[in-house]
């Protein structure tokens, strides 16, 4: 749904050429999404299983935190990654979508944890809060689209952003009724910092910031991800 009122509102007030621009971007955090879908499928059935089980609320807390470590890692990755593969994969003329990815991979990772908490909402069957807070940050989607199109390509990827958080954020408060699974306020920081690290040389173009930013989010990544690490390491070959 913000995919395409995305790509309307674009193409109407700005035209296709801008349009093209906002699909290139699109196109890593689509890839970074899909990922999660795959997983999301187990993750749902997974849910639905042990939702009544006496210690489920630990099952939870540890699923949602082992993958948000993973994928926020991931976000990161391609974000500090983009700066040295973007001139390799995408064409010169596509070059304006360069500062639009680190917008679009937020608010993917955004959506990848909105999505780890819906599943308790498929548990419970009540799909119609899905589809309520849905529809509502569709809303939001279109209304911050069109108030901030003087900005130009920004007021797409922005209202993305938005209309991903707002949904998160939402679905988090609103659980809360049914299961307390928060996630670690140190973790939700660290990202923060580290996602701060990779962007500002990203968007100053400083070549050496990006090469420090990359190996930072690499130790980074390793360090949050040891569990994982240990257990892929322990594993018979």
């Amino acid at each position: 749904i913000m995919g395409a009122s995305d790509r309307t509102i674009v193409s109407y007030i700005m035209g296709t050429a801008a349009n093209g621009l906002l699909s290139v971007s699109h196109k890593f955090s689509s890839a970074y999404t899909t990922f999660y879908t795959v997983f999301n499928l187990s993750w749902t059935e997974s849910a639905s299983l042990h939702f009544h089980d006496e210690d489920h609320e630990i099952f939870f807390e540890s699923v949602i935190s082992k993958v948000y470590r993973l994928f926020s890692a991931a976000c990161l990755g391609i974000i500090a990654l983009m700066p040295l593969v973007f001139p390799i994969l995408i064409n010169a003329n596509y070059s304006d979508a360069y500062y639009q990815i680190p917008i679009y991979m937020v608010a993917a990772l955004f959506n990848v944890i909105q999505g780890l908490y819906s599943v308790i909402y498929v548990a419970l069957k009540k799909t119609k809060e899905i589809a309520k807070t849905t529809v509502v940050s569709a809303l939001i989607n279109i209304a911050v689209n069109l108030l901030l199109n003087y900005i130009g390509l920004y007021a797409a990827t922005i209202s993305s952003l938005v209309a991903y958080a707002v949904n998160c954020v939402w679905r988090y408060i609103d659980l809360k009724k049914y299961m307390n699974v928060p996630l670690s306020k140190k973790l939700i920081f660290s990202t923060l910092v580290m996602l701060i690290i990779v962007c500002v040389p990203y968007y100053l173009k400083l070549f050496i910031g990006q090469c420090i930013g990359l190996l930072l989010v690499i130790l980074y990544a390793a360090y949050i991800n040891r569990d994982i690490l240990l257990v892929v390491l322990r594993s018979p070959k």
